[in-house]
């Protein structure tokens, strides 16, 4: 029951919602996350819509009927590759722990690993869908850390 609600880790709307609450904090960490959240998002929904458009999700090439299904969870049929919400979960994980202090990390990245993985519970990616969108959501935090936002300080306490 705990997965049809941690998934919403992420959904768009949260890490949209997270950059403007950040905004009180610091605005250029703010700018920061939102761009990890936007450029890593399009990656992933030209690859959805554009290269892997007949991407299957489990529904639709497993078995229904050796499937566990939860109650309240529409289980969607197509573009499943790369998985978008694996995709925010790792872009905001990735630029939160670019933008805290270590002794928050564990936790930021338990919340991403968990609402990534509740994917494949929900019955919504493969394995293989989940990992893919991680490491884009990772991999475009870490550029524009090394990239655009190269000036700010990375925390080491």
């Amino acid at each position: 029951a705990v997965a049809k609600y941690l998934t919403h880790a992420g959904d768009g709307f949260f890490a949209v919602a997270g950059a403007l609450l950040w905004l009180f904090k610091n605005k250029k960490e703010a700018l920061y996350i939102f761009a990890c959240y936007g450029i890593s998002a399009l990656i992933t929904q030209f690859l959805k819509h554009q290269v892997f458009d007949d991407a299957l999700r489990p529904i639709m090439a497993l078995d229904a009927s050796r499937l566990h299904f939860i109650d309240g969870v529409t289980v969607h049929r197509y573009l499943s590759f790369p998985s978008g919400h694996a995709t925010t979960s790792f872009a905001l994980g990735t630029a939160l722990c670019m933008c805290t202090p270590v002794r928050l990390h564990a936790f930021i990245c338990a919340i991403a690993l968990l609402s990534a993985l509740t994917r494949v519970y929900l019955l919504q990616h493969y394995i293989t869908d989940v990992a893919a969108g991680a490491s884009i959501g990772c991999a475009t935090a870490l550029v524009l850390q090394l990239t655009i936002f190269h000036d700010r300080k990375i925390p080491t306490h």
